[in-house]
């Protein structure tokens, strides 16, 4: 390579390419080209001053000799690249500090790099124009692109390590940062793991929902961080989902960057590519911290990314995939409800909410969006006399909180808009049909009925609107994963839904979803309780159960959108799926959600016309109501029901409501009619030949048998109805029957066989998750460690069975298994414990009309009343007792005559 003494001269001209180094040879040529070189530092010194700035004497005669003079004693010896260096680096310290620092104007050094370049070709062609030596190589120049050998040299000027800082870029923040306590802590202890000095460049991001703070954040993070960064803090906003503007191309974001980063708009390379590796080479070696704010996507961002060693890097985007791979991103959630009310307090002032909880109501209408509550903040703030009550009142109306009718709330409903606006159109008519689904979840099956199509398409667009924070992934209580929305974009979904979609459109799409759900709770009848045999339920976009557990549990986690289903719906197929639903889930003691759709399917039915499809909603009615204690009800609804049957000839709905009916009027206390519900029953099935019905009014019949005391008879229908049950493979009704003949052999004085039976039967209610009927056997086994003397397990086994009563609602059982209670504390002598636990269950019984309950318990506090030596009072309560009692043939009615008949006259003080 041809040498040059000079130290600027001698390593630009090499680093500009062999081409132009052929072209020097000769003394004249060199003498020429070291002229042209000096006279460029002297232009390039003139050029800074055009700039504005005042350079000292000496600061001007160090980078004159730094650069012309190997002799100079700020830089001696300069042979090379590295020598070189360091006298700019110099040479920027002296400048900086003597002349620069006061009046807080620093020059670029892309400033200094494009000014030499430029200079140099000019003073070339000013020697050509003169007939100079540099003739030849300034005609050589033009013809091949004297620019880009310009940019070649002003590039290995620029790119010099100077300890040049390119100042901060960041926006100011928000002065209304509020809460966001988990994420800052999440986020910083990200970032305070990355090491400025470090090999690796830290590249972390934001994502969530439209309005959701990822900016605010964001910037609440970066500034406090830029300390640690002191060579530049760059901030582009890429309008990836910004209302009414295109995204910001990688091409125009790169000429953003490079003019922050001090770069000449002139100076900035034409194309991408050039571009990106001008960005790079420009952060290279610095400790820089970048926001890369609202991105579009992946491809958006990947030019953008300094990848210099120490650098920070920052991106937000509702897009969870615009971050590189790999990248781990922060899902920022809406605000807590407790954040949200401060964030409304503090941008309104304390005094325009006076009432909290109406600020409360207020962000819980908003989703607690940031987004919205500044929108709901901005709007009280334009207006004085608007309060929070009014805001309140006019947020009821969902249409009004995204702007369908006002403009105060629009720039909510942009903001989705255009998330929605950048979707591919398949995706984006999934969307609308997401909005079609009444429920509060949708899984990938139910969005493939939806649209119509296989489950592999919907899995595919529940994606993409996953990654557009459009809909959130998450686990149903059975851990199957499924997709919800924020309040205010399943309102807008909805509306899309109505604007886009023909009614005829949206009724077949709610037509296919109900069609799928009637079809996923046969899979879930037919493994109810046992599996169904692999393959059974593996044709496309049919539910697949692995077994009873899994049945239940899925049933139990779709509850919500099967309400909401029936209840936007009022064909025939939807009140059949109510039934079903209902039926199912009385079975597992939601009784809440069972009495809803129950209730939802008697109206469908009726307004369609359908009395026995009524009837058969009502028995399930009537039992949901039995089970929470409304007896009076549950008594009229078996009623209406079984007179309905009979109406429409349903022999089979007839014989089931009979059951019904049996079982209240057995637990009211009337054990004659109860007996005579079920012996009718028994007449039907058999004439209809139904057994499984049969096998149930069988176990119905000993139920009313050993009400009255009739142990032997009890035994035989019980061991009848096991045998048809047992054939059929019905685990839950023989298990009912199992308990029924434990309390037989308590009947019959056989505890040990009565403690075998208990025990077998709560383990299978346990496997077959029947709460209601485990709290039972929880009962039962209590009451027979009483009569063994076991007083801890007893108790053990009531407050159990307590428990459960509360927890699933089970009213009656709860009366039940507060008497138990009541009668360990008696045994224990520990009467004041008693007497709370009986009066307890008294009130429970006559609430709900329970004359056997309501019978024992005063039966029960009578017994506390003998034991404090006061038999007056407990006369009192025993002929109470009695009186109720003798109104249900129990055959508890004699002991409490002989108890009456044992107690003195007097009291004994």
């Amino acid at each position: 390579m041809f040498a040059f003494d000079d130290a600027l001269l001698g390593w630009l001209v090499s680093a500009a390419g062999t081409e132009l180094v052929r072209r020097l040879r000769g003394d004249r040529v060199k003498l020429a080209m070291r002229e042209v070189v000096a006279q460029a530092v002297d232009a390039t010194l003139d050029d800074i001053a055009r700039h504005g700035i005042q350079l000292g004497p000496d600061a001007e005669q160090q980078l004159r000799w730094a650069l012309l003079n190997r002799r100079d004693t700020v830089a001696a010896q300069v042979k090379g690249q590295s020598e070189l260096e360091t006298v700019l680096r110099r040479w920027v310290d002296v400048r900086t500090i003597k002349g620069l620092a006061q009046q807080g104007r620093p020059v670029s050094p892309d400033v200094v790099a494009e000014c030499l370049a430029r200079n140099i070709i000019a003073g070339i062609h000013a020697d050509a124009r003169a007939g100079g030596a540099l003739t030849p190589l300034s005609e050589w120049l033009w013809r091949n692109e004297a620019l880009e050998i310009l940019g070649r040299i002003e590039y290995k000027v620029d790119h010099m390590p100077l300890p040049y800082r390119f100042g901060n870029h960041l926006p100011g923040q928000a002065p209304d940062f509020t809460g966001r306590i988990e994420a800052v802590r999440e986020l910083s202890g990200r970032l305070e793991a990355h090491d400025p000095s470090g090999t690796i460049v830290s590249i972390s991001s934001v994502t969530g929902m439209a309005g959701v703070g990822k900016t605010a954040l964001a910037l609440h993070i970066a500034h406090r961080f830029a300390a640690r960064y002191p060579d530049g803090q760059f901030f582009i906003d890429l309008h990836g989902f910004t209302p009414g503007l295109s995204p910001v191309t990688s091409l125009v974001a790169l000429e953003e960057l490079l003019g922050q980063a001090g770069v000449p708009s002139r100076s900035v390379p034409p194309d991408l590519e050039r571009r990106q590796s001008r960005w790079r080479a420009h952060m290279a070696g610095r400790a820089a911290l970048v926001v890369l704010d609202n991105a579009l996507d992946a491809a958006q961002v990947a030019p953008l990314l300094p990848m210099s060693p120490g650098s920070l890097v920052i991106i937000t985007s509702r897009s969870r995939s615009a971050a590189p791979h790999g990248t781990r991103p922060l899902w920022l959630d809406v605000m807590t409800q407790q954040e949200s009310v401060t964030l409304l307090t503090r941008l309104v002032g304390a005094d325009r909410c006076p009432d909290l909880a109406q600020a409360a109501r207020v962000a819980t209408l908003l989703g607690h969006l940031p987004l919205a509550i500044t929108v709901v903040a901005g709007r009280m703030n334009s207006d004085p006399t608007l309060g929070i009550a009014d805001v309140l009142a006019d947020l009821v109306d969902t249409n009004r909180r995204l702007g369908k009718s006002s403009a105060d709330y629009a720039g909510m409903r942009a903001s989705f808009e255009v998330s929605v606006d950048r979707l591919d159109e398949t995706t984006i008519h999934a969307f609308r049909l997401v909005g079609v689904n009444p429920g509060p979840t949708i899984g990938i099956e139910q969005l493939a009925a939806l649209m119509d199509c296989c489950p592999a398409d919907a899995a595919r667009v529940l994606h993409d609107l996953g990654d557009r924070n459009l809909v959130k992934p998450r686990r149903g209580s059975d851990d199957r994963r499924c997709y919800e929305q924020h309040d205010l974009l399943r309102v807008y979904a909805r509306d899309q839904a109505l604007t886009w979609l023909s009614s005829e459109q949206r009724a077949a799409a709610v037509q296919r979803l109900t069609a799928w759900y009637v079809d996923a709770l046969d899979t879930a009848g037919r493994h109810w309780y046992k599996a169904t045999p692999s393959g059974t339920d593996d044709a496309p976009g049919r539910l697949r159960l692995d077994g009873p557990h899994d049945a239940r549990a899925w049933l139990v986690a779709e509850q919500e959108n099967l309400i909401a289903l029936t209840a936007v719906t009022d064909d025939r197929n939807a009140a059949m799926l109510g039934t079903l639903a209902a039926r199912r889930l009385y079975l597992l003691d939601h009784h809440v959600s069972a009495g809803l759709l129950a209730k939802r399917s008697i109206e469908t039915f009726q307004a369609l016309g359908d009395r026995g499809g009524a009837a058969h909603a009502e028995r399930i009615l009537a039992d949901v109501a039995r089970a929470t204690g409304d007896f009076p009800a549950a008594e009229a609804l078996a009623l209406t029901a079984v007179k309905a049957s009979r109406t429409v000839g349903d022999k089979l709905s007839e014989a089931l409501a009979l059951q019904s009916l049996g079982d209240t009027l057995r637990l009211r206390g009337s054990l004659v009619e109860s007996r005579q519900q079920f012996e009718r029953s028994v007449e039907i099935c058999r004439m209809i030949r139904e057994p499984r019905s049969e096998g149930h009014a069988l176990r119905g019949l000993g139920d009313a048998f050993v009400a009255v005391g009739q142990f032997a008879t009890a035994a035989r229908h019980y061991r009848q109805g096991a045998e048809i049950l047992a054939a059929l493979g019905e685990r839950l009704g023989a298990n009912h029957i199992r308990r029924g003949l434990g309390d037989v052999a308590v009947g019959e004085g056989e505890l040990v066989t009565a403690a075998e039976l208990y025990r077998s039967a709560f383990v299978t209610y346990q496997e077959l998750a029947d709460r209601y009927a485990e709290s039972r056997s929880l009962r039962d086994m209590g009451d027979l460690a009483l009569l063994l003397g076991q007083h801890t397990v007893a108790a053990q086994h009531h407050a159990h069975a307590l428990s459960i009563c509360q927890e699933i609602g089970d009213r009656l059982g709860e009366a039940h298994a507060l008497r138990g209670l009541g009668d360990v504390a008696v045994a224990g002598r520990q009467f004041d414990d008693a007497e709370r636990r009986y009066e307890a269950s008294s009130a429970l019984c006559e609430q709900l009309g329970d004359l056997v309950g309501l019978g024992l318990a005063r039966w029960g506090l009578g017994r506390v009343e003998v034991s404090r030596r006061r038999p007056s009072h407990a006369r009192e309560l025993w002929i109470r007792a009695l009186a109720d009692l003798e109104q249900t043939g129990c055959p508890l009615t004699e002991r409490v005559r002989e108890g009456l008949r044992d107690l003195p006259s007097p009291d004994l003080r």
